[in-house]
């Protein structure tokens, strides 16, 4: 790392509310990943009110990300005015290879970010795979059921067919 910038007091606040700010984050996104795992397991196990309740806890947590938005920008905007940066020219690299080897736990936590990020990614990739594939097996299901496969426009999902069925 390069050489570290004066710690001012102004300074010090302003990197430990940005520390508190990741923090939220990684915890956020660990919370997203464990409801990512449960609507996951509800996908590949015959409950529909385990999906249900997955998908609804899921959006209540989702609905957080725009205080989590505010309070990332407003701690930006403190390291930026401390270091005399504009808060747009600011990364989390950014500003620890301004505090150089005083970085240690802002570094730590970003590394920790990155990777619950990249867990989080991941998982709602596989979530969103496993949906689609459940919804294709569904509609692949209902055609042969109905017989509609063969028949043309005999699509069981344009419409006209009323089904009460559990899959």
């Amino acid at each position: 790392m390069g050489a570290s910038v004066a710690r001012t007091p102004a300074l010090q606040r302003s990197v430990n509310r940005l520390i508190a700010v990741v923090r939220d984050e990684i915890a956020a996104h660990e919370r997203l990943d464990a409801l990512l795992q449960r609507q996951q397991d509800a996908v590949t196990t015959p409950s529909s009110e385990a999906f249900q309740a997955a998908t609804v806890d899921l959006e209540a947590e989702l609905s957080r990300a725009p205080h989590r938005a505010r309070r990332r920008a407003e701690a930006f905007a403190l390291v930026g005015d401390a270091l005399g940066v504009p808060a747009s020219a600011l990364t989390l690299s950014s500003i620890c290879e301004r505090l150089g080897d005083a970085a240690g736990p802002l570094a730590a936590d970003r590394d920790a970010l990155e990777s619950a990020a990249t867990s989080t990614r991941r998982r709602a990739r596989r979530v969103t795979a496993l949906v689609r594939m459940h919804r294709e097996v569904t509609r692949d299901l209902l055609r042969v059921v109905l017989g509609a496969g063969d028949a043309p426009g005999g699509d069981v999902l344009a419409g006209g067919t009323l089904i009460d069925a559990e899959v």
